[in-house]
């Protein structure tokens, strides 16, 4: 048995950018707010979708086509993919399923209840591992059969994310920190030390170095095994670092944006401006692929991406807008370093100011901003943060 899917899943709420559109990324679709895109997933020369509510979308033609792929399945949220010999998985908010057929057709899986949430998934040699709401489970018969594999964990752990560094198998979880299991899962340790933020929602792997996303825009970084963790640079706009990919020496992220680190996370450079929220990422061939929160899948070449000359600014913190989307209004928080004149500029998708909430002095901390688009029609909009020589930029979504 073999992996031939890279695969990070994630759900993602964060918008920062310092650019309004980047030619350079390719819309493929499938898209539609009813339906946004939980995780992507590439297997040889089929490309796979996960949604929301809709189930699986798959592509034969690179992106140009989409078509449901839903026959047996019962549960139409797909939280991660994974892809073993011929084997294609999906897991979702009601359990497993299993295609022999690249997902023409669909067959449950008995993975602990009925109404397990299967978060995520790692391939290690014969051994098939799933990462649920409440523990681990392990098949080593292509999914056929399942046993919990959850000794020392602690009890209805949540377990967002599975990675594999040779015979270590090490699981993130939301709120426990990191364990990890030198032994197929038959026992686990907690592996924390350095650790400062124990809610995480990515694992990934270059080499023998292992990074943890988590909540707030933490990046931790390993390189004894898991044995001791040390912080990265954070993702700007306390992004929540919803999935980590890697490609050669390139360490991918994605919050709401996606960033680009080749220096093992000491910096990061933005690498998108979607027209919607990224929630997870996909490296396949020479392309990444980022799934987003109702624009589809994105692609782009992994060649165009460079963080040379790019890092981001730190001046101040721009945090996406809630609600999002809204009707008819809603609240830009910021906070800054230093006491500042502060502009935010309101901007159409056709690149007009629209409005002016906020031109002033503000004091160094925490503040929002309140805009009313009682006035506006349905649409993407901008929301253009100015402080001391710096722009950033967040998206946010008006339906009435």
């Amino acid at each position: 048995m073999k992996s031939t899917l890279l695969l990070i899943v994630s759900i993602a709420v964060s918008f920062s950018t310092p650019k309004f559109a980047e030619a350079q990324w390719v819309t493929l679709g499938p898209s539609g707010y009813g339906a946004y895109d939980l995780c992507v997933a590439v297997s040889g020369t089929n490309l796979y979708a996960g949604t929301h509510d809709s189930g699986v979308y798959r592509s034969t033609d690179n992106g140009a086509s989409w078509a449901a792929m839903n026959n047996g399945l019962t549960s139409m949220t797909i939280y991660s993919f994974a892809v073993s010999d011929t084997n294609l998985f999906v897991g979702t908010q009601g359990g497993a399923f299993r295609s022999t057929d690249s997902g023409t057709n669909w067959s449950a899986l008995k993975v602990g209840s009925p109404k397990v949430y299967i978060i995520t998934f790692a391939v290690s040699g014969s051994n098939l591992f799933a990462g649920t709401d409440g523990g681990v489970f392990l098949s080593t018969d292509n999914g056929t059969s399942w046993r919990e594999v959850s000794t020392g964990l602690p009890s209805g752990i949540y377990v967002r994310a599975l990675a594999v560094i040779g015979t270590s198998l090490f699981a993130g979880s939301d709120g426990d920190g990191v364990y990890r299991s030198t032994n197929n899962a038959a026992s686990w340790e907690a592996v924390n030390t350095g650790l400062t933020n124990v809610y995480l929602l990515s694992l990934a792997v270059i080499g023998t170095n292992l990074f943890a996303g988590t909540l707030a825009g933490h990046v931790f970084h390993s390189t004894n095994n898991g044995s001791s963790w040390t912080a990265c640079r954070n993702l700007p706009n306390f992004a929540e670092v919803q999935a980590i990919v890697v490609s050669g020496t390139k360490l991918f992220a994605v919050g709401g944006d996606v960033f680009l680190s080749i220096d093992s996370g000491a910096t990061w450079a933005i690498e998108s401006d979607l027209y919607s929220s990224a929630n997870s990422l996909a490296v396949s061939g020479t392309d990444l692929y980022a799934a987003t929160y109702s624009n589809g899948v994105y692609r782009r070449p992994l060649s165009e991406m460079s963080a040379v000359n790019k890092e981001l600014p730190m001046t101040f913190i721009l945090e996406h807008n809630f609600p999002n989307p809204f009707n008819p209004s809603t609240t830009i928080p910021f906070s800054l370093s230093k006491r500042s004149f502060v502009t935010m500029t309101v901007v159409n998708a056709l690149g007009n100011v629209v409005a002016v909430p906020l031109a002033a002095i503000a004091d160094a901390g925490m503040h929002s901003v309140k805009w009313d688009a009682g006035g506006s029609p349905s649409g993407l909009y901008e929301y253009r943060l100015s402080a001391d020589g710096v722009v950033k930029v967040g998206k946010m979504v008006l339906v009435k």
